[in-house]
């Protein structure tokens, strides 16, 4: 499963909150900042094979289903 913890805004973290499950299937995971312009933070991914993941971020601080923005990463050993 994937949580998010947010700042309570003095020095703590505010309880998680689930934004799925199935991440299991990446070996890199990395919030890249807002890839599509929207004014939302995006998350990558890779998998085993090497394809990289777009997970758009959403208003309600949850993400939209994956969209495939490259192959042939699995020769990086990380995602920056």
């Amino acid at each position: 499963m994937l949580w998010r913890y947010l700042s309570d805004g003095h020095g703590h973290l505010a309880a998680r909150r689930r934004i799925g499950g199935g991440w299991n299937v990446y070996n890199a995971l990395v919030g890249v900042g807002d890839l599509n312009n929207d004014g939302l933070n995006d998350l990558v991914a890779r998998d085993k094979n090497g394809d990289l993941w777009r997970y758009s971020g959403l208003a309600d601080g949850l993400f939209a289903p994956r969209v495939r923005i490259g192959r042939g990463w699995q020769t990086y050993k990380a995602l920056l």
